[in-house]
């Protein structure tokens, strides 16, 4: 018989999953967390919060029929669109001492739940983030830098446990105690419904660190993501574009002389910088990476119109 996980020398935890209009999916990932959950030797401390953010499919169905599995589990309808309004109505609900969010297209390592618990047993750690790979056959194509690999939700950057700036939101955790000191998600960042929109964590985890809070990587805390249908050229660019508008709208209410040094460089792009940097594109993986940047950059200059 395979060896139980424990959890009896960690804290209490929430696990939220907020999902929007992935019914099949978010089905196949609640299986897997039911199995990893029926591997570990003690569920007492273990709760299940599940928000469907205002889906038009099957979602409610599937997580009520999953709640009937679990008798630790709450799950209810958040009508505000948005992932940021999703989960801090998970927050809400939570119980645990740990609140940990999942993305609804993942399937869990054998040790991960007690692996990204196991670093708050520093009371400096506020937020721990684990690794997040491919799931089954899936690779990262030959045409996409290395360096982008977060644009398709791939996320290894260390070898070791160590402290970082930031990880990943599809396998995360917060100390309960920390978000109360420095405030929840904020709604303006995040996914909202099919907007690529994001920077909602980071915008946390800045903050967490400005009061003191630890933020930990722990590349033994594993899920694999499900991401065959991101692995396009044009997910990739609209995620591009998304991402320099979240960064503009987070950069300039928090980091001024970044965001000015940003948008001079968005502005420069068009005219000079484009240019330069497809006049030395020599492989499909420079071409990307210019377009890439592109995208980025007229995503953060629009933002930046839209703020004045």
């Amino acid at each position: 018989m395979a060896a139980r996980s424990t959890l009896a020398t960690l804290p209490s935890c929430s696990i939220v999953i907020a999902s929007y209009n992935r019914a099949d999916m978010l089905a196949q990932t609640l299986d897997s967390l039911h199995a990893h959950l029926a591997a570990l030797d003690s569920l007492q401390q273990v709760q299940v919060v599940l928000i469907d953010n205002n889906s038009p499919d099957s979602t409610p169905q599937v997580m009520a029929d999953w709640a009937a599995r679990f008798s630790q589990c709450v799950h209810q309808r958040e009508m505000k669109q948005g992932l940021s309004h999703a989960r801090n109505a998970g927050l809400q609900a939570a119980t645990g001492d740990i609140v940990v969010f999942l993305d609804d297209d993942v399937d869990l390592d054998a040790g991960w739940l007690p692996a990204l618990l196991a670093p708050f047993g520093d009371v400096q750690v506020a937020a721990v983030g684990g690794k997040v790979l491919a799931y089954g056959a899936s690779e990262l194509p030959d045409w996409l830098p290395r360096e982008y690999g977060y644009l398709v939700s791939v996320f290894d950057p260390f070898d070791s446990a160590r402290e970082t700036d930031k990880v990943m939101g599809a396998n995360f955790a917060l100390r309960a105690s920390a978000v109360r000191q420095v405030g929840a998600f904020d709604p303006a960042l995040g996914r909202k419904g099919n907007k690529l929109l994001g920077g909602e964590e980071v915008d946390l985890f800045n903050r967490i660190r400005a009061a003191g809070g630890r933020v930990w990587y722990t590349p033994e805390a594993v899920v694999f993501h499900k991401i065959a249908n991101k692995l396009r050229k044009e997910y990739i660019v609209d995620y591009a574009y998304w991402l320099g508008v979240s960064e503009a709208h987070l950069e300039h209410r928090m980091q001024r002389a970044k965001y000015w040094l940003k948008l001079i460089r968005a502005w420069c792009d068009p005219f000079l910088l484009k240019h330069l940097r497809r006049t030395f594109a020599s492989t499909p993986v420079d071409e990307m990476r210019s377009l890439i940047k592109e995208r980025y950059a007229a995503g953060y200059k629009n933002m930046a119109a839209e703020i004045k």
